[in-house]
């Protein structure tokens, strides 16, 4: 053969070998290299607020199936959820009972996880650490398998919720850190929330009223029959009193 074609069999190849294609976020690229049948995916490492963008850009195709997701999520992150769990409930303050129940554990000597939303100035408020957010670092360590995950997923016809995507990034945050124990804010209900696939060592209940109708029913009694879902019968369950 001549040199001629020998370059234009080559660049046939080339073509053939290296194809493009889109992903989301910006910033984010991928190179699929065809060999002997063989697909592999090349990702580039996203940081924190590309991590943050993709999670918020799961609004607007995500579809909740039961815990299903979240499920998967952990499975394809390798979090084996060994952190022991206190879970809280509630219509009324159950945000500030998780605040208060990680300030005196923490103030104890546990090294302490909590996760509660919404947040008021940056999404890594939602997740903390000893009392302090998620820093860059570990938004980038844990953020990046989270992101590859929900991509896999959606390549399988799985389409993740934001909230699903942040109940999965704490929890592989409190496992990968080593946390002593780490609180959990229910998102909504409890009975079918994605949080409600822990194993809690202690759980709570705090006021309830009516919020949520549409989703957890009419009646005072119907809401407490969703948030008191989360009640497992093995283990030790708190509830607010009201006079």
């Amino acid at each position: 053969r001549d040199s001629s074609t020998s370059r234009g069999l080559g660049d046939v190849y080339k073509r053939q070998l290296f194809l493009p294609c889109r992903l989301q976020p910006r910033r984010q690229y991928a190179i699929i290299i065809k060999h002997q049948k063989v697909q592999k995916k090349v990702f580039s490492m996203l940081n924190s607020e590309e991590i943050i963008a993709a999670i918020h850009g799961s609004y607007a195709t995500g579809s909740k199936n039961g815990f299903q997701n979240v499920l998967t999520l952990l499975d394809k992150m390798h979090v084996a959820l060994r952190t022991p769990i206190v879970h809280v409930a509630g219509t009324n303050g159950k945000g500030s009972t998780c605040a208060m129940l990680e300030s005196v554990l923490r103030r104890a000597g546990y090294h302490t996880g909590l996760y509660t939303s919404p947040f008021l100035q940056a999404y890594q408020e939602r997740i903390r650490l000893g009392g302090l957010p998620l820093d860059d670092a570990r938004m980038v360590k844990y953020g990046n398998p989270l992101v590859q995950a929900a991509e896999k997923m959606r390549a399988e016809g799985a389409f993740v919720t934001p909230f699903e995507m942040g109940t999965a990034l704490a929890l592989a945050a409190f496992d990968g850190e080593n946390c002593d124990i780490a609180i959990v804010e229910v998102g909504m209900g409890g009975r079918k929330d994605p949080t409600n696939i822990v194993h809690p060592i202690l759980c709570a209940i705090t006021a309830i009223g009516l919020d949520h109708m549409a989703y957890l029913g009419n009646t005072l009694e119907a809401i407490a029959g969703e948030k008191a879902g989360i009640i497992t019968v093995s283990y030790t369950h708190l509830r607010a009193h009201e006079t």
